[in-house]
């Protein structure tokens, strides 16, 4: 669609106003008609009296013919005439109108002096110098303006503030609430004429609010306040809870705040192209945007006005703090993580497409890089939604135009498409290309949007020649330049970043990388960050005065690992053999601090990031080519620096990362080795590992953690079919983070796998007792951490079913693991090579790992160790990952889900419409449910997350025929994965007898008594049986809150009235509700209903041998045991209804062993005395049953 096809869709034309905002600031050259008026010389006008003027000040008189004189002065007659001018003037209606009005403001008026009146004494007479006004209430309003300020607002409760209510000064500091509410200090310019103009400092909706205004500096005022309050949200916050950032708010609530309450992401688009040639307003506004999509890491440092050194912080993607962390085990691979998931609530992904006009089934379309191309060429500008929809996604048969009210654009995707960001960033870096600022954040923002669509938009970049013009020009104009001022160092950051994500996600890097002006860049950065030092060498001849701030040491570290990406993707491999002598320097001065036992690490501390970078970079070189050409003295440096590292092992943050750093170039060095013989003191070196691996065990068992604030970073949105492109924090603190939780397992997994190496080498033997001694303490300290890793995770993963899971499907909903626990699981992995055969170890690598290989790993591992075989349900779980990421813009090498959590969530998966059957998966689930691995497997189960999902999709299906399909092995499953587990049934001792109803007993005398003693036997043994060993928690935890589990139980029981729903299943959800693990109300709601409990007891059948609630209808199907199915013996309204309810029971019921009988009768004997029971006998119709509670009722039960 062309611009000239029709009128532009003003939905989405970012140019637009879509602010009331009344006037803009144009240039108008057009000519002025009306001439300039004339000054005088002195600059000010002559004073003149109103006399010497030709104004009047007096009213025009429009009839000079009638002149109405003053009231007081008229007769009688006059004033008749007067009245008869007025009607024929202004009309009867508008007399009558004015007469009213004269006589309601009489009689305000009286009512004031009344009151007035009357709030004096009797005795009161006025001073004669007493002043008397007399006001009627619209004096009184004229005066207001000179009260005290009173906010217009709701007042809010005490406690925690809604975010919209935060106020903020310019610089972006938050206020405190002593500072809103104290008025004797203030500054004026903090306040302003909202709707609460007693409080300084401005909220986010009146910051908004005022960028819309016609002034310019207001516009800049607001959009300089904006991102100084979004980077302010990333610092560190002190708290009882440990660290905190968002002002102490939960980070998922900010950013939903952000991104979708205020959709802030399109107003800056807006405002950056509304404000092109205002250079202020602009910088302010790329700054803004680079902040939203990518992060700030110019190390900003805001005024501290308590003197205090300031604490340099970045924000930024996570996954390049990460990648530190990860690249030892799988590359780039991890900013692959989180593809872009579509926003709708509705859609069902695992729908069959053979379903003809089903909307809820859009699926990306495999060719994005030509529809971002498109986009960067401005195709997409006029497109309306529903042209722009058919465009990204493979819609389905029978869609329809109005369907697309069903689908949110992205803030990302529509700034990308519909307004054409990255063309007008290119167009704005071209007219200020002289303007260091604007250069850096347009850089900035363009790196976010690649973080966030990844390769199809790398690669669409790539072909476009104008963004490759400009990255030419803007890298030879870097290296050219030779200030040393603050922006150049960060624009020179920002292209480094560019490099490195378009190193990490174009397909073909050999044909943009060609050219050597962007290795040029790479080592000039590095030159100048070890100017002094390279200068000692002799390597330059140029001592440069450079400053070397920790910005430019961060860059550095950048610079080098684009070198390892390239190498890393198989692009080309730089050795960096150049810089050798300066790493051998490196390692000179770090064993000349160590002989200063106070300040070991001074030159570790300034130069551990780029140096760690660095030995990375040869590590991941030798391990790419073993026939590498690095002299033998750097590994020879490395063994001298473990010693010394052994020795003094009160480890820095920045100590532990050199020392992981020279673990990895140890381990590939000689993992690159065929043989022994280049290796001295072999003997010694081990000991050395064992020292280590005592020293590293010794800092983990004392802080074995994983930090709140790590998991509860926003790894993907916490929205129903939605994933997080970019992941956004405070770089510096996750770091400190990570070095405390995960830097000493990356350190301890490459010591257990150097000393896998030796071991596989024969380096010891029996002969060499001392070391097999040595190795056994070790092996026992390995498995007391890995015990306690495993419960710590299993946590992990039960809290993420809450906080993590995603809906994929009516029934389907799958956890998804983060991205933070490698180092752990590898830990684990790795322990099966020193004898540790936990298969709990294994489920939790398969629970939390978000890598195939390491998958593949634990399969093969619980193939060997436990005898199972796993054949072709890795493949499905490929498969069906791969189909999920066709709803993203992510890649494919990562999974989406959990395995475990796919392997016990897709075999209960029911649907009446699937493209997937989970065949595999539910005979592998029934095969692991009949071994050894049973009751370990169950361990892993989250029943109560099972049964709220369940919920949730039989009461939003309309499918009548869905619970149909459930077939025989599927009810197992679920009465092993839910029921059981959720019933307590494994904490009883049951028997293994088969039991079943028998419904053809005639009922005679002699029958009649074995059933009442079968019934008298089995409510005596139940009402012996103890409590529930394990606590059962209760149903609510599931639920969002208790009244949401009300909700939906009520709607469960209306679905199910209406006989839609009518299956075992939902006869087992409903006697769940009911019982004591659930909430009162919800027991109320289903006990309330006579005839619903009295169908729910016939169509199930409790087992007196094992107390297990079975289905008639699904004979070996069970809903759980009676303990728990029981309801709770202190409600009263329960009891009530029990009460009523026993009045309904026919001999069948007996007969039939009824469970809501059983429960009833043992609420009827916990709750009643012997006189109640017998008045209550004399109330019941069936016979049988008056004749049993009689009987109960004389044993003194």
């Amino acid at each position: 669609m062309s611009p000239d096809d029709g009128e532009k869709d003003t939905d989405f034309n970012l140019m637009s106003n879509d602010f009331d905002i009344v006037e803009h600031f144009e240039e108008d050259d057009s000519p002025n008609d009306i001439p300039l008026p004339t000054f005088d010389p002195c600059g000010f006008p002559k004073a003149k009296h109103r006399t010497l003027s030709d104004l009047t000040l007096s009213k025009p008189q429009e009839d000079e013919d009638f002149l109405i004189k003053p009231l007081q002065e008229m007769s009688i007659d006059e004033i008749k005439d007067a009245q008869k001018y007025l009607y024929e003037k202004l009309g009867k209606e508008t007399c009558d109108f004015i007469k009213e009005r004269r006589l309601k403001r009489d009689e305000m008026s009286k009512g004031i002096n009344k009151s007035e009146t009357e709030q004096k004494p009797s005795d009161y007479k006025p001073s004669p110098n007493e002043l008397i006004f007399k006001f009627n209430k619209n004096e009184f309003q004229k005066y207001e303006w000179m009260n005290p300020p009173e906010s217009k607002t709701k007042e809010e409760d005490k406690g925690e503030l809604q975010l919209h209510s935060l106020r903020f000064n310019f610089e972006g500091f938050l206020l405190s609430e002593s500072e809103n509410t104290d008025h004797t200090t203030y500054e004026s310019s903090l306040y302003n004429h909202g709707l609460d103009p007693d409080k300084p400092g401005y909220t986010l909706p009146e910051i908004l609010h005022l960028s819309q205004s016609s002034f310019k500096p207001q516009v800049q005022v607001s959009m300089r306040t904006l991102p100084n309050i979004l980077f302010r949200s990333y610092q560190e916050v002190k708290s009882t809870e440990g660290p905190k950032c968002f002002f102490g708010y939960d980070q998922y609530r900010w950013k939903n705040y952000i991104n979708r309450d205020l959709n802030l992401l399109p107003k800056v688009g807006y405002y950056i192209c509304e404000y092109q040639l205002s250079l202020n307003i602009l910088i302010d506004s790329l700054r803004c945007l680079s902040i939203l999509v990518f992060g700030d890491t110019a190390f900003w440092v805001p005024n501290n006005d308590n003197k205090e050194p300031d604490s340099l912080y970045s924000v930024g993607p996570l996954e390049d703090v990460i990648f530190d962390y990860y690249q030892f085990y799988s590359g780039v691979d991890i900013y692959y993580w989180n593809p872009l998931y579509l926003d709708l609530l509705d859609t069902d992904l695992l729908c069959s497409s053979d379903t003809s006009g089903s909307k809820n089934s859009l699926k990306y379309k495999s060719d994005l890089e030509s529809f971002y191309l498109s986009s960067l060429k401005g195709k997409f500008q006029y497109y309306s939604t529903d042209e722009l929809l058919r465009e990204i996604f493979e819609l389905p048969e029978g869609y329809k135009s109005e369907d697309e009210l069903d689908f949110l654009v992205d803030n990302r995707l529509f700034l990308l498409s519909k307004n054409n960001i990255i063309d007008k960033l290119l167009l704005i870096m071209k007219r200020y290309n002289s303007n260091t600022a604007v250069q850096l954040y347009c850089t900035i923002s363009i790196c976010g949007f690649l973080a966030y669509f990844k390769t199809p938009l790398a690669n669409a970049l790539a072909k476009f020649e104008p963004f490759k013009n400009h990255y030419e020009s803007l890298v030879n104009s870097i290296i050219s330049t030779r200030s040393d001022e603050k922006s150049t160092v960060h624009l020179r950051g920002a292209v480094l970043y560019l490099i490195k994500y378009l190193s990490i996600y174009m397909s073909d890097l050999e044909s943009y990388f060609h050219s050597t002006s962007t290795v040029a860049l790479i080592k000039h950065t590095v030159t100048q960050c070890f100017n002094r030092e390279l200068y000692e060498l002799n390597i330059i001849l140029d001592l440069q005065k450079t400053e070397n701030s920790k910005s430019l040491k961060t860059y550095t570290s950048v610079a080098i690992k684009c070198l390892t990406i390239w190498a890393i993707r198989g692009y080309t491999i730089d050795f960096l053999e150049e810089f050798v002598p300066l790493v051998n320097l490196a390692f000179f001065k770090v064993k000349e601090n160590f002989k200063d036992f106070k300040t070991p690490n001074t030159y570790l501390e300034d130069f551990c990031e780029p140096i760690t970078a660095l030995i990375k970079h040869i590590s991941t070189c030798v391990s790419l080519d073993k026939f590498h050409n690095y002299p033998e003295q750097i590994f020879t440096n490395v063994i001298d620096l473990l010693y010394l590292l052994e020795r003094h092992n009160d480890w820095s943050d920045e100590g532990l990362s050199f020392l992981f750093s020279l673990l990895q170039i140890n381990y590939e060095h000689i993992n690159s080795l065929t043989t022994l013989d280049s290796l001295n003191d072999i003997e010694s070196q081990v000991g050395m590992l064992f020292s280590l691996s005592n020293l590293l065990l010794k800092r983990l068992v004392g802080s074995l953690e994983i930090p709140d604030l790590l998991m509860s970073i926003p790894w993907f949105e916490n929205y129903q079919q939605s994933g997080s492109g970019v992941c956004l924090h405070n770089q510096e603190l996750v770091k400190k983070l990570f070095n405390r939780s995960m830097l000493p397992f990356n350190c301890l997994n490459v010591v257990l796998k150097t000393i896998v190496w030796f071991r596989n080498l024969g380096v010891w033997n029996k002969e060499k007792r001392t070391l097999v001694r040595d190795l056994q303490v070790l092996d026992e300290g390995f498995f007391k951490l890995a015990e306690k890793m495993i419960e710590k995770l299993k946590s992990v993963y039960f809290s993420l079913f809450r906080t993590k899971s995603f809906y994929l499907s009516c029934s389907l909903y799958i956890v998804k693991s983060v991205p933070i626990l490698t180092p752990w699981l590898q830990y684990l992995i790795n322990l099966f090579q020193f004898g540790f055969n936990s298969s709990d170890a294994l489920f939790t690598v398969l629970a939390l790992s978000i890598d195939y290989e390491m998958i593949q790993d634990a399969l093969i591992l619980l193939k060997h160790k436990f005898s199972q075989k796993f054949d072709g349900v890795l493949d499905s779980y490929f498969d069906f990952n791969k189909y999920l990421s066709r709803y993203g813009v992510g890649d494919q090498r990562l999974p989406v889900v959990s395995f475990l959590g796919y392997l016990t969530c897709a075999p209960i998966h029911i649907t009446s419409n699937s493209r997937f059957t989970f065949e595999d998966e539910v005979n592998l689930m029934s095969q692991l449910l009949c071994s050894s691995l049973r009751s370990k497997l169950l361990g892993w189960c989250v029943p109560g997350y099972q049964f709220s999902q369940f919920v949730y999709s039989l009461c939003s299906n309309d499918s009548q025929d869905l619970l149909s399909r459930v077939t025989l092995k599927q009810y197992e499953l679920l009465q092993s994965l839910l029921f059981d587990l959720i019933g307590g049934i494994q904490d009883f001792e049951t028997h293994d007898t088969e039991s079943s109803m028998n419904n053809n007993i005639e009922m005679t005398n002699e029958s009649s008594d074995n059933i009442s003693k079968d019934w008298r036997n089995a409510l005596n043994t139940f009402m012996g049986i103890e409590p529930l060993k394990n606590k059962v928690p209760s149903l609510v935890d599931n639920f969002s809150d208790e009244e949401e589990m009300n909700r939906m139980c009520r709607k469960l029981v209306m679905k199910f009235n209406s006989g839609n729903i009518d299956s075992p299943l939902t006869v087992g959800l409903l006697l769940l509700f009911g019982s004591w693990i659930s909430t009162e109300e919800c027991s109320n709601l289903v006990w309330s209903d006579e005839s619903l409990m009295l169908l729910i007891g016939r169509n199930l059948w409790v087992d007196f041998e094992t107390f297990k609630v079975y289905s008639t209808l699904v004979p070996t199907f069970s809903v759980g045991h009676l303990k728990t199915l029981s309801t709770p013996f202190d409600s009263d309204s329960v009891f009530k209804l029990q009460r009523k309810l026993l009045e309904s029971f026919s001999d069948q019921s007996l007969l039939k062993q009824d469970p809501v009988l059983f429960i009833t009768l043992v609420s009827v004997l916990k709750n009643s005395r012997k006189a109640e029971l017998e008045e209550m006998s004399s109330n019941i119709k069936s016979n049988l049953l008056r004749k049993l509670l009689l009987n109960m009722s004389k044993d003194g039960n």
